[in-house]
């Protein structure tokens, strides 16, 4: 897979019908922008979608053993799952069907049978919102980590300095004042490596591997 394809946006369809499957994909990879991954029923579409992570699913309503819902609901309760999109394929018209996918965290709907421009018109608009938040998040970590980063260095600086005046200004020989000096270094890695930098996981190491 050449790095343009690999790069374009991942799309997972679920439908429990062969033929909407093969229609929908067609349609999807006819446009030469997604790649796409497919499901044929609910306990494979949340295994995919857990180990894939794909940037939009198309989601069929009426499934035997797991309906959308069900698969909706579970996707949103997953952490790693949550913020993906979910676009309902349903053949249902009635207002009811739509409300209870929306309010279980559906982003859209389309109803069966699609039109082909509609369907691609609704899944770009939803994936360039989602690729859209994607970038805010990694720029607003990005500015959260420079920023501690920043603190850090302005902080450590002060301390150095402080250190510094106390050290020469302390009555003791030089020996002592060694040792004085090596009990202020472990004392500030220990208060160093005791600092909540920051409440996820993955910034927490980004900044100790910074500050290290």
């Amino acid at each position: 897979m050449s790095s343009a394809i690999k790069n374009l946006p991942l799309i997972l369809v679920v439908d429990d019908n062969p033929i909407n499957l093969r229609v929908v994909g067609a349609e999807l990879k006819h446009s030469n922008k997604y790649r796409v991954i497919f499901a044929s029923n609910g306990p494979d579409a949340l295994e995919q979608a857990n180990s894939t992570i794909p940037d939009l699913i198309l989601l069929d309503i009426m499934m035997p053993d797991m309906s959308g819902y069900e698969v909706c609901r579970t996707l949103k309760e997953n952490h790693h799952t949550h913020n993906i999109p979910i676009i309902f394929l349903t053949a249902m018209s009635e207002i009811d069907d739509i409300v209870e996918g929306l309010h279980l965290g559906g982003a859209d709907y389309i109803t069966k049978p699609f039109n082909p421009a509609i369907l691609l018109a609704r899944v770009d608009t939803h994936l360039q919102l989602h690729l859209a938040r994607k970038r805010e998040q990694r720029l607003l970590a990005q500015e959260r980590i420079y920023a501690y980063q920043d603190g850090m260095t302005q902080m450590r600086t002060e301390i150095l300095h402080n250190l510094g005046n106390t050290i020469t200004v302390v009555d003791i020989n030089n020996s002592n004042r060694q040792n004085f000096a090596q009990q202020v270094i472990q004392l500030g890695t220990a208060i160093n490596n005791s600092i909540p930098l920051l409440e996820d996981p993955e910034q927490h190491n980004q900044i100790k591997q910074i500050i290290r």
